[in-house]
């Protein structure tokens, strides 16, 4: 009797295939628990903040980024009106319209709107995926599929990423894991250019979410500093000149106080105080 073929694979091939199917079927089980709107009703944007950011994705894709930052919305606000490039965080925006030019240069033809509509299930399957690693990291594979499993399914991540609630959240918990994982990889492997790669990761979520989230880091990052010397030391400052530095740099909403609290990052002493614990 001739075996079957999966049979014929060693243990570790057949680990890798069975962990790449578990993984597969939570990321498709993730999109398509996000669809039931679209299939009850119609490919459609839901709720005002999300008719919002479509409006502006629109205006982005049409008139391009210059005009986008330039751009004084009369319709929103009305009858005072918006500036629209100095008052929003683009990452959502810029999320979309990138993903519609590479669709369209492959030349998959798709409405803007539709973009809109299914970007959160499809970055909730991404979310499936970097928590499957990112819980890896601490712990090991299994953990990790089962994280992934389970935050396919989360009713609270669901209510805030179906398909049409075109807002910051549909992709703001993925960018969120993404910029932690990167970090625990630094962590663990020492690496300067995971630290790079998570300042890049960093300033993409802050682009979604507030750059007054870069406070919290002052409070994460010091136990794993005071245990790893000056490893921790030098990650540390490549997050900080990277990840601060587009903060600062950043054309788009910030504060006088956001912008304040990215400067004292990399300037005052008192932000450095873990630096000196890790030396010691």
């Amino acid at each position: 009797m001739t075996k079957l073929g999966f049979l014929r694979l060693s243990y570790e091939k057949q680990d890798t295939l069975l962990k790449l199917l578990i993984l597969s079927m939570a990321a498709v089980l993730s999109f398509s628990t996000r669809l039931f709107s679209v299939l009850r009703f119609e490919s459609v944007i839901h709720e005002f903040d999300p008719y919002f950011n479509y409006r502006t994705t629109r205006f982005l894709v049409e008139e391009g980024f210059y005009n986008f930052h330039n751009w004084f919305d009369d319709r929103a606000w009305y009858p005072l009106g918006r500036i629209i490039g100095g008052t929003i965080y683009p990452g959502l925006m810029i999320t979309s319209a990138a993903l519609y030019h590479v669709l369209n240069f492959f030349h998959i033809t798709i409405d803007i709107r539709n973009v809109c509509v299914f970007l959160a299930p499809l970055f909730s399957s991404f979310t499936a995926i970097v928590t499957y690693h990112f819980t890896k990291e601490l712990k090991d594979a299994g953990a990790g599929l089962l994280a992934a499993a389970m935050i396919a399914v989360v009713p609270g991540y669901i209510s805030r990423s179906v398909a049409g609630s075109y807002d910051n959240e549909g992709i703001a918990i993925f960018c969120m894991l993404l910029t932690y994982y990167m970090w625990i990889k630094a962590v663990n492997t020492g690496s300067i250019y995971w630290s790079s790669m998570c300042a890049l990761a960093y300033f993409y979520m802050v682009r979604l979410i507030s750059a007054t989230r870069t406070l919290s880091w002052t409070c994460w990052r010091r136990p794993t500093l005071q245990s790893t010397g000056w490893s921790g030391y030098t990650r540390y400052i490549s997050f900080s000149l990277c990840g601060y530095g587009l903060l600062l740099s950043s054309v788009f909403i910030q504060s006088p106080v956001e912008y304040q609290a990215n400067l004292d990052c990399i300037t005052t002493v008192r932000d450095w105080e873990s630096h000196r614990a890790a030396h010691n």
